[in-house]
């Protein structure tokens, strides 16, 4: 029997409430929690933790292994058949994990110590979130050509 289901959460937008109208729109805490693959921030917790040296080589190594690996996860694990593909959420899914991972305590410590600013993680990740709604906005209008319900064709 055929899967019918994304392996992990989708993001719903309008596209897919165009392409399906039983599909309810995510509102935006709900499309936030879903950008980043919880198996990704529950791998990079739990082998983060696992490291001694904050600061030292490992952790940028799993840092980019599983930024890496966030839309490739998030791209093959949130298709659903008849719904448009999941191309805003395989963009944006990397670049949140890497606002979170940028507000822990961790391999970016040197960055913000270099600009003198401990906090510059928090408005990193702030600026992030609420930059995202935007560019949802902007990535729908311009790849959609402003019809909603289509799915952009490959260049």
């Amino acid at each position: 029997m055929k899967n019918t289901k994304a392996t992990r959460p989708r993001v719903y937008t309008e596209k897919d409430v165009a392409a399906d109208p039983t599909v309810k729109e995510d509102g935006y805490l709900q499309k936030l929690v879903k950008y980043i693959p919880i198996e990704i921030v529950t791998a990079y917790t739990a082998t983060s933790s696992a490291v001694q040296n904050k600061n030292g080589p490992l952790l940028l190594v799993i840092y980019y292994f599983l930024l890496a690996l966030t839309p490739l996860y998030t791209w093959f694990l949130t298709q659903e058949p008849n719904k448009p593909k999941p191309l805003f959420q395989t963009i944006i899914s990397p670049i949140a994990f890497s606002a979170w991972v940028f507000a822990l305590e961790g391999p970016f410590d040197k960055v913000k110590e270099h600009w003198n600013e401990p906090a510059m993680g928090t408005f990193v990740l702030t600026g992030t979130v609420l930059m995202i709604p935007v560019l949802e906005r902007i990535f729908l209008a311009v790849f959609t050509n402003g019809k909603q319900g289509s799915t952009p064709e490959p260049a």
